[in-house]
């Protein structure tokens, strides 16, 4: 039970702290970065940079998601239910609902 807390946990802080990092840091300094070297094309350079970026790590977010999903069924399945089971479930599903219309339709 405790491996899959610790996985659980792991798989959340991989996919929001993915998030944080590219949205905090990788973002602006593609861009400032990009935008100094190249000023006439850089924002465009960068935009095609951080759409790459961005498309591979939705495989990642997809994973974890997919990975939160489950060890949450084998949570519930092996001991009793966790606390909050249901809401825990729906979030996970709604973000992960997120991130497939974000990289399939949208990206």
């Amino acid at each position: 039970m405790l491996a899959l807390r610790y996985v659980y946990v792991l798989a959340l802080v991989i996919w929001l702290g993915g998030m944080v990092i590219l949205g905090v840091l990788v973002a602006p300094t593609t861009f400032q970065v990009m935008q100094s070297i190249e000023p006439s094309n850089g924002r465009a350079l960068a935009g095609e940079l951080f759409g790459t970026t961005i498309a591979r790590f939705h495989y990642i977010a997809y994973g974890a998601g997919t990975l939160l999903l489950v060890t949450l069924a084998a949570m519930a399945r092996l001991a009793s239910r966790p606390a909050g089971y249901a809401v825990r479930g729906a979030v996970v599903a709604c973000m992960l609902a997120a991130a497939l219309y974000s990289g399939l339709v949208v990206l």
